[in-house]
């Protein structure tokens, strides 16, 4: 039992290295993937397949899923298909795994060696070969590690009674998986058990039925206390899942004489199973996408907005890829919230009174800039990542960007308690160049989402500001309203330059997240 026990650990270990070190390597891109998946079903759940085969990591796509839908990049149904296209792609290993292959883990891990040079892409190259050697190293002790259990007598009267009821091991196989966070562990177990000659080829299949509904509960628990559209994503997956294996279960018959067909022996058998059952899950589910969305949008409906964090779980921080991507969305959080404050204190420029709701506004931004600060710094502790530090930076650049909003709307409340307002030429060049840097604003948060930089336009902005500056002080000779508003008016402009340099900032630092 410890020999089939530390298999698994070579195991997961494996599927850990390989996937941290894809995701270094590729993360920026799989992102921008991602994100592109906006326009049907089909490409979604096919970019969904290919992000996860390349990256090897449910918890990564779920995450950027979640995200993206959060932030309006991506729709409900988009999203559901991209999570059941990753359930497909997600199968890559398996299907490797049953290549019988195991003979090539030592070769594997020396090549792994020889590439873990710095300077060989920071050595990732070469963690990825270890990782892909430990996969086979994992299994081939899990398949020497069943031996003795042939000839035990205990064992055999185990599975003669769990071979009376397929949907027993189906809800092992479920329970396994979603202690393990892992349904190619579960697979890769049934796919040695069959192998060595201790469960039969439909037992086995049962095992990896149960452990495709298992693997939707990491998302399920950690989107509980999200936003609701998360909820609706993770809810929905565990849903067509549940539902698919209690289908394939009752004509368990029908669906191992398919396998079948596709010949091969037992372990190829294990892993057709997987990805077979995960295909034809998402080609049920892809042409009712609407229905399925109204479905999800009716039993959980939206709730009132709370001032509180959204996504920040203590639960997650013992996962430091699902805690950051939680402080993330956390911060994309905050950025609308700034967004919103700013088209407030533009509108203040304009006239309205605008200045209690930014308060309460401020306020908000101000808690969950804390909040995020204080969860990195748990998250962080004792292990510091220049990513953590990036998001708190990023954190930063937003609470100084809403102190800005509410000093820029305080400023035309200057010129009223004096009776005094600004010259009809300066109000309009004000609002033009503060609308100029709205669309500024919402290009940097677009970007944020997806942590890339947009288009430089620093020098054309200064450039606008100093030529606004100027045409005030030629104002200032003809215009006693201008004398009178001069302060306010070069405090104005002040204010919007120092908007736009930590929107800069924060551009620089999407590049880092």
């Amino acid at each position: 039992m410890l020999f089939l026990l530390g298999g698994l650990a070579l195991f997961l270990f494996g599927v850990r290295l390989v996937g941290e070190n894809l995701q270094l390597l590729l993360g920026p891109r799989l992102r921008r993937l991602l994100a592109s998946a906006t326009r049907s079903g089909p490409r979604a759940a096919l970019t969904g397949a290919l992000v996860t085969a390349l990256a090897q990591s449910g918890t990564l796509v779920t995450v950027l899923t979640i995200t993206l839908v959060d932030a309006g990049v991506l729709g409900l149904r988009q999203a559901l298909a991209v999570a059941l296209g990753a359930s497909v792609g997600g199968t890559l290993t398996v299907q490797l795994l049953a290549f019988k292959i195991t003979h090539l883990a030592m070769p594997l891990l020396a090549l792994g060696l020889l590439l873990s040079w710095p300077r060989l892409l920071q050595g990732r190259l070469g963690r990825i070969a270890i990782g892909l050697g430990l996969l086979f190293l994992g299994l081939d002790t899990m398949l020497g590690s069943l031996q003795p259990l042939r000839g035990s007598l205990l064992f055999a009267q185990v599975l003669a009674a769990l071979a009376q009821s397929p949907l027993v091991l189906a809800a092992i196989g479920l329970v396994l998986t979603a202690l393990v966070h892992s349904s190619n562990a579960t697979a890769t177990l049934a796919l040695a058990f069959v192998s060595g000659g201790l469960l039969t080829a439909e037992q086995g299949v049962a095992l990896v039925i149960g452990a495709n509904v298992g693997t939707t509960f990491s998302a399920v628990l950690v989107s509980a206390h999200g936003p609701v559209d998360g909820r609706r994503v993770a809810v929905g997956h565990l849903g067509v899942k549940a539902i698919g294996a209690l289908a394939t279960l009752a004509v368990l018959n029908s669906f191992m004489h398919l396998l079948a067909r596709l010949g091969a022996g037992p372990e190829r058998l294990i892993a057709n199973a997987h990805t077979l059952f995960n295909l034809l899950v998402l080609l049920a589910v892809l042409p009712l996408g609407r229905s399925v969305t109204r479905l999800l949008q009716r039993l959980i409906p939206t709730p009132p907005s709370e001032d509180t964090p959204r996504y920040l779980s203590a639960d997650a921080l013992d996962r430091p890829e699902l805690a950051y991507g939680l402080a993330f969305r956390e911060v994309l959080r905050i950025s609308e919230e700034v967004e919103s404050m700013y088209a407030l204190a533009t509108k203040a420029l304009q006239g309205e009174t605008t200045h209690a709701e930014l308060s309460l506004r401020e306020n908000t931004v101000d808690d969950l800039v804390n909040a995020v600060v204080l969860y990195l710094g748990r998250l962080g502790a004792g292990q510091p990542h220049a990513r953590y530090v990036a998001l708190f930076g990023t954190a930063s650049e937003l609470e100084a960007i809403a102190d800005l909003c509410k000093r820029l709307a305080r400023q035309p409340l200057k010129l009223h308690a004096h009776g005094s307002r600004f010259a009809p030429e300066g109000s309009r060049e004000l609002v033009v160049l503060a609308l100029e840097l709205k669309e500024r604003m919402h290009a940097t948060f677009t970007a944020l989402t997806l942590r890339n930089a947009p288009n430089e336009s620093g020098p054309h902005f200064s450039a606008e500001v100093a030529h606004q500056r100027m045409l005030h002080l030629y104002r200032l000779v003809a215009s006693e309203e201008a004398q009178r508003s001069s302060s306010v008016h070069l405090d104005i402009l002040t204010v919007l330059e120092q908007i736009h340099t930590g929107l800069r900032r924060i551009d620089v630092l999407a590049d880092q997240l």
